[in-house]
């Protein structure tokens, strides 16, 4: 239910008409983020690891040709695990931000990631992952501080999407600092 329901808020920000009116209130900003979280916490994955991560993501300005799709922002981020035997990720894509009131915020992202996992069939210290390449869905909720800094909390998927054997998924979730400019 917890995952129907993940998956179902994080489509509904990505499909969202283009026309509407909270697109892209920073869409013309860049972006440092930076926070912390935990690994292997997400609703899409079973909890069989736990650990902490690093997360810090830069957000460039929409360039005017994707006006015409909600404004969304390249970004390329990393999510670094600080365990033994722990899978880290580099990811980049686009991300959409939907204005909810003033300050409150949604985003969605999606793009690809690429991950340092050495076992990818059968490892026994962590997620058997298939591939070391791989797609990034991303959620945020945010809540912005003044306009140049906004605090989020934040969901990270990774998958192969099902594209190689096995397709064991990877999360992240934490929160996070915001600095526009």
């Amino acid at each position: 239910m917890i995952r129907a329901a993940s998956l179902a808020i994080g489509i509904s920000v990505l499909a969202w008409p283009a026309t509407a009116g909270g697109f892209g209130k920073y869409s013309d900003k860049a972006e440092i983020r930076i926070g912390a979280g935990f690994y292997d916490t997400g609703p899409a994955t079973r909890h069989a690891e736990n650990g902490g991560s690093f997360n810090a993501e830069f957000v460039l300005p929409s360039p005017e040709m994707f006006s015409g799709i909600g404004s969304p922002r390249p970004y390329v981020g990393v999510d670094f695990a600080n365990a033994d035997h722990a899978i880290s990720v580099g990811y980049a894509g686009l991300t959409w931000d939907y204005s909810l009131t003033d300050r409150l915020y949604v985003s969605g992202s999606l793009g690809g990631a690429v991950n340092n996992a050495k076992e990818l069939r059968h490892s026994q210290f962590t997620r058997n992952l298939g591939s070391n390449f791989g797609f990034h869905v991303g959620v945020t909720a945010g809540f912005d501080v003044t306009e140049n800094v906004t605090a989020q909390a934040y969901l990270n998927h990774f998958s192969n999407a099902g594209l190689a054997k096995p397709n064991g998924g990877h999360e992240s979730t934490g929160v996070r600092l915001g600095y526009r400019f």
